[in-house]
């Protein structure tokens, strides 16, 4: 067992994620999100490409925006 938190310790820190953390599903597949800097663009699972400018808001693929959010570049907002 400690073998194995190793190596899942080892794994989250090189991929910079925690897989331990959202156990649960999440309920929606989309979430509104706003800009907090800009990014350039953003090329979605979809196939589009959304345009990230400070202070717009977009509805995003939770799959899309997780990172960015993760970054502090959006927010997710309620």
């Amino acid at each position: 067992m400690r073998q194995y938190n190793n190596l899942l310790s080892k794994y989250m820190n090189d991929l910079d994620i925690d897989l331990t953390r959202n156990l649960t599903p999440p309920k929606e597949l989309d979430v509104q999100v706003r800009v907090l800097e800009d990014a350039g663009e953003l090329d979605t699972e979809t196939g589009e490409v959304i345009s990230l400018t400070r202070g717009s808001e977009h509805l995003l693929r939770r799959a899309d925006a997780e990172q960015l959010i993760r970054q502090g570049v959006l927010k997710h907002v309620d």
